[in-house]
């Protein structure tokens, strides 16, 4: 314990201290772009199949019913 306060000041305090937080701000910035692009790539996908899907289950299930006369 003695050697984490130690550590504490020369690691989390500073210049270094801030520098790393503009990188990780960086890294977060960057992350969060790539996964709104995904999303903006897949959503319309997903759409789609969920449509397709559910008008094939409709269409299935009307071939299993005995026809009424």
């Amino acid at each position: 314990m003695l050697y984490a306060v130690f550590c504490v000041p020369r690691y989390c305090g500073g210049q270094r201290h801030r520098k790393m937080q503009e990188v990780w701000n960086a890294i977060k910035d960057g992350a969060n772009a790539y996964l709104q692009k995904q999303m903006r790539s897949i959503l319309p996908l997903i759409a789609i199949l969920t449509v397709v899907l559910f008008f094939f289950s409709v269409s299935f299930r009307q071939l299993l019913r005995p026809w009424k006369d």
